[in-house]
């Protein structure tokens, strides 16, 4: 079974066993989800990318230890590529290559966000679905719980409008 957690508790608040978080490759300083996550790993990223040991590039992927800055164990670190090439079909294959390495490391439970990427509630629910198709055949296997730490008033908007997400999707808000 999929359970998928809407929650906007920060990120230093939700226990994980990994966070995975995206960055744009001409896009600096850093920003959103990354920046908060740099701050509180005190510019480690941000000191990655001076040291050009990251770049950003298209689904160039960096596990971090986070010893204990968040309450998730790992950092799973994405790039995104350019901003001007940022598309729907390129979040197809981020997806998936999230799962597959989320997958092969065995998480059960892992923290994500749209905010960042999502324009607007319609866009953000889109991509939610996007992710709620990829997840499933992995969630036919084993359970997962999939935490999206999104915008308070889009997760508002999806507890007024009851959303659905398919059969054996259980949305949970908050924790």
């Amino acid at each position: 079974m999929l359970q998928l957690i809407l929650t906007s508790l920060p990120y230093d608040r939700i226990p994980a066993q990994a966070v995975v978080s995206t960055f744009f490759k001409d896009v600096r300083p850093l920003q959103g989800t990354s920046a908060l996550i740099d701050w509180r790993l005190n510019g480690r990223l941000s000191r990655l990318i001076l040291d050009h040991r990251i770049s950003g590039e298209y689904l160039e992927t960096l596990m971090v230890p986070l010893n204990g800055r968040l309450r998730a164990k790992e950092l799973l670190l994405f790039g995104l590529g350019s901003l001007s090439e940022w598309n729907e079909k390129r979040l197809g294959s981020l997806l998936e290559s999230i799962i597959s390495k989320s997958s092969g490391m065995r998480y059960r439970q892992i923290v994500f966000s749209f905010e960042d990427l999502a324009k607007d509630f319609m866009e953000w629910r889109n991509y939610l679905r996007e992710l709620v198709v990829h997840l499933y055949p992995l969630a036919e296997e084993r359970d997962i719980s999939f935490v999206c730490r999104e915008n308070d008033k889009w997760i508002a908007e999806t507890r007024r409008r009851n959303m659905d997400l398919g059969v054996d999707v259980q949305i949970d808000y908050d924790f």
